[in-house]
């Protein structure tokens, strides 16, 4: 049986790219590499971090307030508050808002 993982409210590693905050709350460390979740902050009308992929696990992001722009590969998908995005191992991926 794995260990639970708790990230609390003011855990996680944070990283500045640019006008984006990012925590990182699992880098796929405690999940054998199957998942990573982040949080970002970003400004309305701002890019996120550049296109990127991860080769081992997926990527989860819930949309708390406004809407974010994910770019998967050429295509772009609009997801408003409340929406849940999930990027799968190797597809190149950015956010902006």
């Amino acid at each position: 049986m794995n260990d639970v993982s708790l990230v609390g409210p003011d855990d996680g590693e944070t990283i500045h790219l640019g006008p984006a905050r990012i925590r990182i709350l699992e880098d796929g460390s405690t999940t054998g590499h199957r998942l990573g979740i982040g949080e970002i902050t970003i400004a309305p009308h701002t890019q996120g971090p550049p296109q990127h992929r991860h080769a081992q696990h997926d990527e989860g992001f819930y949309v708390v307030s406004g809407t974010v722009h994910f770019t998967i590969g050429q295509t772009t998908h609009a997801a408003p508050a409340g929406t849940l995005a999930m990027i799968p191992p190797g597809a190149p991926s950015r956010r902006s808002r």
